[in-house]
C-alpha cells in the first residue's frame, strides 16, 4: 500500500469546526476520517511510517479537541455560576 493510499486528514475543517465552537461538526469530521482509516487499514500497509505519522498528527488534533470543549464546558459552568450569583444578590435585595 502506498502512502497515497492514506485518507488525508481534515485538520484545517476540524480546526475550522472548533474554532466556530461547533463540536459535533468537528466529531463528525472525525469519525467520518477514523471510518476511511479503518477501511484502509483492512489492506495492511507495506510501510508504516506513514500510518504512524498520521496517527501522532491525529492525536493532537483529538487532544486539540478535547482542550476547546474542555474550555467551552469551564466558561459555560462560570455563566452558570455568574448567573446563579446574580439571582441570589437580587433575591437577597
Amino acid at each position: 500500500m502506498s502512502a497515497a493510499a492514506i485518507p488525508a486528514l481534515p485538520a484545517a475543517e476540524v480546526r475550522a469546526a472548533l474554532h466556530q465552537m461547533q463540536w459535533e461538526r468537528a466529531a463528525a469530521l472525525l469519525a467520518a476520517n477514523d471510518r476511511a482509516l479503518r477501511a484502509s487499514l483492512a489492506a495492511a500497509p507495506a510501510d508504516p511510517a506513514p500510518w504512524r505519522a498520521l496517527l501522532a498528527e491525529h492525536d493532537a488534533l483529538m487532544a486539540e479537541l478535547l482542550a476547546r470543549r474542555d474550555e467551552a464546558a469551564d466558561a459555560l459552568a462560570r455563566l452558570r455560576l455568574g448567573r446563579r450569583r446574580a439571582r441570589a444578590y437580587g433575591e437577597a435585595r
